[in-house]
């Protein structure tokens, strides 16, 4: 059975896009998303939705920065790269990887080790750091750190 493709742009050319707010926010707060199926669809994704990165185990579903406020139900466009400026939790070092801390700070990525099978028993464990941006200035915690934003990866 063949499968006709379809196509619906969510975003542009700058990495941004516009979505439902799930719950109100605030312009500059850290956002993940999800797609809803509309009423009466038959469970097809029909939109984009975001809430609040303010949970533990969050971090890793952040897409972006809310570019304004939204109450819930609301349409917010979200920012997925680009250069910002926002909080430190914790000390951060110039050039590191930083991942979403709360809905509008960042910290230090938290280093992964990802193992890999190589066979006959042997596997080499990698050690990644993985975020949501780079953060281009040292920062200690409370203080203001520009970061590369670039949500869709290659930190």
């Amino acid at each position: 059975m063949a499968h006709s493709i379809e196509f619906k742009q969510f975003g542009d050319q700058w990495g941004n896009f516009s979505a439902l707010a799930q719950t109100a926010v605030s312009g500059g707060q850290f956002v993940k998303a999800m797609s809803t199926a509309a009423p009466g669809a038959t469970g097809k994704p029909e939109n984009i939705e975001v809430d609040l990165c303010n949970a533990a185990g969050d971090e890793s579903l952040c897409v972006g920065i809310a570019t304004n406020d939204a109450a819930s139900g609301e349409r917010v466009t979200v920012a997925t790269r680009g250069l910002f400026r926002t909080w430190a939790l914790g000390t951060i070092v110039a050039g590191s990887p930083v991942t979403a801390a709360s809905d509008s700070s960042v910290s230090d990525a938290v280093k992964v080790t990802q193992y890999m099978n190589l066979g006959s028993a042997v596997s080499m464990g990698v050690d990644l750091k993985a975020g949501i941006g780079r953060a281009l200035n040292d920062a200690a915690s409370g203080e203001r750190v520009f970061i590369l934003l670039n949500a869709g990866g290659g930190i």
